[in-house]
């Protein structure tokens, strides 16, 4: 199966259910005959190692267990932790204790990390992230300092999922803030305890836990500002006497397709020719722009250009280009193929350019055209 015209989509969807379909029409077929291989997806050059099969195991874990605690969890409570208005450290630390996914002495037990996973401060139980935000002792001394936290302290919770939905529930906006912002207080001193050998007072939580807030409110509160533009990378017209090509791709996930799209301008910045194709979905981002590649080759060499400079903004694909080295990645075919192609050529390069200097070819990616040449009249490269 080399030839992608032999993948008929509905002989596939005869054969095979809607999804596995989909991946196989999403296979990034070679034009050419290839070698079988096997390759390392886990590995940005698809060569295995142990370091990121140690990583994957890590992972693995990480990842069942913060989805073994998002299960209990309603959606409100995610939008609750995103539309606080705190500083996104903030809101990123709830996010990762209601996934019991920091680093506390429970969890680095469980990662076989050979630690006690008793609290280091109270000894009386597992440091988890309820017991270290609100059962230890010193965070018992330090809600205790707020009334309104008081009236919660006689309840029973199961998590700090479970106590976080209990605040959002019952609680005014300041106190919600107050919350959240003591809460990762209370983690750093614990953090800062370990590492330093430093502990804060609980008092001094209380000051800076006011501080933070107020800056951050009296900031956000000032009126809105025009939003900071970045200077737009200048586009560069190719010398007299020389080409270049900008290719593109992109994933559409609604109609589950992909899309390539290449331009190329002549010296005074106007479109010459330009293409646009479609493709069935691939698997990962990458994939859709190393075929971008291959087709912008293969236009230029439709065109019988021969001095040809290819600029795309995926740095991952450009490297990969670049490299003499045999690339074992799921696209490593694409890449061998493509600079097969530019062996025809008199003089090339592989570039990396900004998106916002390949916003015309990211415009070919939209709809599929044919292949067109444009008048010296039309619309201007820049």
């Amino acid at each position: 199966m080399v030839i992608p015209s032999s993948k008929s989509p509905p002989l596939y969807e005869h054969l095979f259910n809607p999804i596995e379909a989909q991946k196989i029409l999403g296979l990034p077929l070679s034009n050419h005959a290839t070698p079988d291989k096997l390759y390392w997806p886990h590995t940005a050059s698809g060569t295995f190692s142990v370091r990121s099969a140690y990583h994957l195991q890590i992972c693995s874990e990480y990842i069942s267990n913060a989805q073994q605690s998002r299960t209990t969890v309603d959606s409100t409570i995610w939008r609750f932790i995103w539309g606080l208005n705190t500083p996104p450290k903030i809101r990123h630390f709830l996010w990762r204790a209601c996934t019991e996914s920091l680093p506390t002495r429970k969890n680095l037990y469980w990662w076989h990390i050979p630690i006690d996973p008793l609290c280091s401060e109270c000894s009386q139980s597992e440091e988890d992230a309820l017991h270290a935000l609100w059962g230890c002792q010193v965070a018992v001394n330090l809600w205790a300092k707020n009334t309104s936290f008081q009236s919660l302290q006689g309840s029973s919770f199961t998590s700090f999922t479970d106590l976080l939905v209990r605040v959002s529930n019952t609680m005014d906006e300041k106190f919600q803030l107050i919350f959240a912002v003591q809460a990762w207080l209370l983690w750093f001193r614990r953090n800062k305890g370990r590492v330093e050998n430093i502990w804060d007072s609980v008092d001094s939580i209380v000051t800076r836990a006011t501080i933070i807030i107020q800056d951050h409110l009296s900031h956000h509160a000032r009126s809105p500002c025009s939003p900071a533009h970045s200077a737009p990378a200048s586009v560069i017209p190719p010398q007299v006497g020389t080409w270049k090509v900008n290719f593109d791709g992109a994933m559409f996930q609604t109609s589950l397709t992909s899309g390539v799209g290449v331009v190329v301008p002549d010296h005074r910045g106007y479109a010459l020719a330009a293409l646009s194709q479609k493709f069935p979905i691939p698997h990962v981002p990458v994939v859709i722009e190393a075929m971008a590649a291959r087709v912008a080759v293969q236009l230029a060499l439709d065109l019988k250009l021969d001095r040809v400079s290819f600029e795309g903004d995926s740095t991952q694909v450009i490297t990969a280009l670049q490299s003499s080295e045999s690339n074992y990645s799921s696209y490593g075919h694409l890449v061998a193929e493509t600079q097969n192609k530019t062996l025809s050529l008199l003089s090339f390069t592989f570039e990396h350019v900004r998106h916002s200097a390949n916003s015309v070819a990211h415009v070919f990616v939209q709809a599929a055209l044919p292949l067109t040449s444009l008048p010296s009249s039309s619309s201007s490269y820049d």
